[in-house]
């Protein structure tokens, strides 16, 4: 039995209602080698195949809601952990993109997953791909939803909203400053969700705009920053530097496939670091839709996305 209550419409889209975005789970956790607690929600299926979905940032296991009815449909049980230091999960000070890995290969075997796909959504992308370059053997594929590319591609952060071009800049060149200019960005947005909410989608593209405004999601968007504070801003914090610094592994050395899908409209995450992405990962497909933004993105294609990451016996 499940508790999804969620609809799809006829065009295959997720229709999220107020239920439809509970975990079937919530607040699991398995204890790690070292004695850390990692901390995950399921969604979809609770018998189903597996999917590891990685949040973006900032974010948070509560982000992966809105997979679960798509999810519940294809049979898909999508495992949603926080990171080292955001929502639940217990910390892990000075980590690199690989110790994820590390998290991701023990997460696996505590969960009895031989073999398993990863979905890796705008800041989860990095995290997902470290996977990708250190886990080959356990994946089947990754798939890439509007995903962050490395700082050094040659575009760097043109493109982007002021706001995260300088988050980045702040936190690779000058972390003291980047503290104080995060703390204002998450008080502002907890504090007066309505107003900043009015205020940044007027600055998106439409089809951002038309996802936002719907309150279901606007509040799963609002909880996950939330929640992804919980423990304080260190760990948010700890992961900007990750994400604004070299990752440490390199993209043509990936030999997983790579499913990568990303909207030309996207100014959040701008199309020119999903084609960068393609560009370099030997063994990547990319589809692009001209009309979807950053948020509208994993909400309108949720049907293909998760799709292709179902058992191919299942993805019909």
């Amino acid at each position: 039995m499940t508790n999804w209550t969620g609809a799809l419409d006829t065009s295959g889209v997720l229709a999220v209602g107020p239920a439809s975005v509970r975990p079937v789970e919530a607040d699991r956790w398995v204890t790690l080698g070292d004695g850390r607690r990692l901390v995950y929600n399921v969604y979809g299926d609770p018998d189903g195949s597996p999917v590891l979905f990685l949040h973006g940032f900032p974010g948070s296991r509560l982000e992966a809601g809105l997979t679960n009815g798509v999810a519940y449909r294809l049979g898909l049980r999508v495992v949603a952990p926080d990171r080292p230091g955001l929502g639940r999960s217990d910390p892990l000070p000075g980590r690199r993109l690989a110790d994820w890995a590390d998290d991701v290969r023990q997460l696996a075997d505590l969960l009895g997953w031989q073999r398993f796909p990863v979905l890796g959504v705008s800041g989860g992308a990095p995290f997902a791909l470290a996977c990708a370059a250190h886990l080959e053997a356990r994946l089947t594929r990754v798939a890439v939803v509007a995903g962050m590319a490395p700082p050094d591609n040659p575009e760097g952060n043109r493109g982007m909203r002021w706001f995260g071009r300088l988050e980045l800049f702040l936190a690779r060149h000058w972390p003291a400053a980047a503290r104080p200019l995060f703390r204002w960005a998450v008080a502002a947005t907890l504090g007066h969700p309505r107003g900043i909410a009015e205020w940044a989608t007027g600055r998106l593209p439409v089809a951002d705009q038309v996802v936002l405004h719907r309150p279901e999601i606007a509040f799963l968007y609002l909880k996950s920053v939330r929640e992804s504070v919980r423990q304080g801003l260190d760990g948010a914090l700890e992961e900007l530097g990750l994400l604004a610094h070299p990752w440490g592994f390199r993209l043509d050395g990936i030999a997983t496939p790579i499913r990568l899908w990303h909207g030309e409209a996207d100014i959040t995450v701008p199309v020119s670091k999903g084609r960068y992405l393609a560009s370099r990962l030997p063994q990547c497909r990319a589809t692009y839709y001209p009309e979807e933004g950053h948020f509208s993105l994993p909400i309108n294609r949720a049907g293909a996305i998760l799709a292709d990451l179902a058992p191919r016996e299942s993805a019909s």
